[in-house]
């Protein structure tokens, strides 16, 4: 562990010294910086925070935590040096001139503002993958507004676990951004295992005995609905699986519901759905008015038992 601790200090100070290099090439006139001696900046400073990561996991499992800010600093730098970049690549005067200003964290036009703080961070869970690529997809990849080396810092922001070492050692560059969702997707967007995985949750959702507990009734309801949906979108259609699907969740409804669906006559899969929900809702509907007319007659009792000096 000693051996670790004298590299991650080497790496700090290596990372305290090419942060400050690279603010002061970005502090130069725009007409005197390269644009390719900027970008492997930060590539560097990517390859470096890399490496800092993978010794500090090392360290944690050591119980020697990280008490310092430097991966922090660097993941700053490359985004500030990675924006100046894609202006100057971009060429436009308008843009390269806005990059000078100090960053307002709380612009609407920043890219760690409100777009970003919405989307989560993908671990690799493969069940994820789908929510996490439509919010990053409707708020950065689909953006126009953005470069693809924004794109990519952004991105690199939100991952980690697996999805972060999948994408490791690749270049902060537009081509780069490009590589790393051709890997992601490749990697994580797994129809066949979310439908399968999807199925399953579907044939396990757990039983309700009674019939009056529309708590848990909504409950059933709203988990086979959710996941009934889910496989739509995969392509798997609820009458083409009713056969299955339709004589495992009516074992799951109490008695009373069964006789009641029993008098239905159109007994598929999905008119079983719409039954439950239009069920359920005349149901919770009724306990509702119940609730309403009891509070009701126990202000009338209340009212009626006071005289007219206002005593009980």
């Amino acid at each position: 562990m000693e051996d670790q601790v004298k590299l991650r200090t080497k790496l700090r100070t290596k990372a305290t010294k090419l942060v400050n290099d690279t603010k002061a090439y970005r502090a130069k006139d725009h007409k005197d910086i390269d644009i390719d001696y900027l970008a492997y900046k930060v590539h560097q400073l990517n390859a470096l925070r890399d490496d800092l990561k993978a010794v500090q996991t090392l360290l944690d499992k050591d119980g020697n935590p990280d008490e310092t800010q430097h991966t922090d600093m660097i993941e700053e730098e490359v985004f500030m040096a990675s924006r100046l970049l894609a202006r100057l690549e971009g060429g436009a005067a308008g843009a390269i001139r806005d990059s000078t200003r100090e960053v307002d964290p709380t612009s609407n036009t920043d890219l760690r503002s409100s777009l970003v703080v919405k989307i989560p961070t993908f671990s690799g869970d493969l069940m994820k993958w789908r929510s996490f690529w439509e919010l990053f997809g409707v708020s950065i990849h689909n953006n126009s507004r953005y470069s693809n080396i924004e794109k990519f810092v952004v991105l690199k922001s939100h991952l980690s676990g697996s999805a972060q070492k999948a994408i490791d050692g690749i270049p902060v560059s537009g081509d780069g951004y490009l590589a790393a969702i051709d890997i992601l997707k490749r990697r994580f967007q797994r129809d066949d295992i979310e439908r399968e995985t999807l199925m399953k949750r579907l044939l396990d959702a757990p039983a309700v005995h009674n019939g009056n507990d529309l708590s848990a009734m909504r409950s059933l309801v709203d988990h086979l609905s959710a996941h009934t949906r889910a496989l739509a979108t995969l392509g798997v259609n609820p009458e083409s699986s009713s056969i299955v699907l339709l004589p495992v969740m009516k074992e799951k409804l109490p008695e009373s519901w069964r006789l009641e669906w029993a008098r239905q006559e159109q007994p598929t899969y999905e008119h079983l759905l719409l039954f439950l929900e239009k069920e359920l809702a005349l149901r919770e509907a009724k306990i509702d008015l119940l609730t309403v007319s009891t509070e009701m007659e126990e202000v009338q009792f209340g009212f009626h038992h006071v005289d007219g000096d206002g005593r009980q």
